[in-house]
């Protein structure tokens, strides 16, 4: 399906609407200098019911991958892009979007997939979608939702959320990882949440020690950050500490405005239920211009072991 081998790979899916470009844009940014080929993925499907039609003669596959090839020219022309540059392929697939993108991500060893958000760039939208939502239990790669607006460059930090989970582990040793790869500093955020609303506003403050709370969360951020960098390549900038209050899902959203990307692991901080559903998604989809990558927890934290 996929051609051009190099060692390290992005796959981004296109389905031909402006939505998709700013992923496009991003994962081509990723490759830049040779240090990745992009993997450009376009899926056709024939609806089931059309075969029910009477009269209905199905297209050619051929024909199908035809078009897909320049659907996905076409979104690489909009960027300025050769279809025949050496850092890209080209990959039609038959099937679920997700499938596909799912299945040319292993074949090709991919890195990381990437897809755009729908929509004004309403991060709501593309989570709770059927493709991304299918990604997010097939995939066994991070999964980067670039919203519009997010393929420009940020101001060079690459914000992670932290809270001791296993999925907080991950996301944060991959982003001492990619941080070595394209540079820029990692900043490690931990938030302490706000105390429950059902409590009587007059007792939360005066019983809360902030300090203490404060000095806790940044001796186990600190800890973290430690075991993190022990087993991740050398980050080329520095890791920076930070312990915020707030609701997490809304204070990582607002934290990040501006930064380069935003990374939560599947659990902890970055549960889909947690950050992506009910008010805070809503909350989000209006304030989030950033790309989001969501890192899997299939494979173990190597501080873990």
């Amino acid at each position: 399906m996929t051609d051009k081998a190099t060692n390290s790979k992005v796959v981004v899916g296109i389905d031909g609407s402006a939505g998709s470009l700013p992923a496009l844009a991003w994962a081509l940014r990723q490759a830049e200098g040779g240090r990745r080929e992009v993997v450009a993925v376009y899926a056709w499907q024939v609806p089931a019911l059309a075969y029910s039609a009477p009269g209905y003669i199905p297209p050619e596959k051929e024909s199908l991958d035809v078009e897909g090839k320049r659907i996905l020219a076409e979104a690489l022309k909009a960027l300025g892009v050769d279809a025949e540059s050496a850092a890209v392929s080209l990959s039609v697939g038959n099937g679920l979007a997700a499938d596909v993108i799912a299945d040319v991500c292993e074949e090709a060893g991919a890195e990381m997939a990437v897809v755009g958000s729908r929509g004004h760039g309403r991060i709501a939208e593309i989570l709770l979608g059927s493709t991304s939502r299918s990604l997010l239990q097939k995939s066994k790669v991070p999964l980067v939702i670039v919203p519009a607006g997010g393929d420009s460059p940020g101001d060079g930090r690459i914000v992670v959320g932290v809270d001791g989970s296993v999925g907080s582990k991950l996301a944060l040793e991959w982003a001492i990882t990619e941080a070595s790869t394209v540079g820029g500093n990692v900043e490690a955020v931990m938030v302490i949440p706000a105390p429950s609303p059902d409590l009587p506003p007059q007792l939360p403050e005066p019983l809360r020690n902030r300090a203490g709370e404060d000095s806790t969360a940044a001796g186990q951020l600190a800890k973290l950050v430690d075991s993190a960098v022990s087993v991740a390549p050398s980050v080329s900038g520095k890791v920076i500490e930070t312990v915020l209050h707030g609701n997490p899902a809304h204070t990582l959203r607002l934290h990040a405005n501006g930064a380069d990307m935003l990374v939560v692991g599947r659990r902890g901080l970055g549960s889909i239920h947690e950050a992506f559903s009910g008010s805070v998604s809503s909350w989000c989809s209006h304030h989030t211009n950033r790309p989001v990558v969501i890192v899997p927890t299939r494979v173990e934290s190597k501080t873990e072991k």
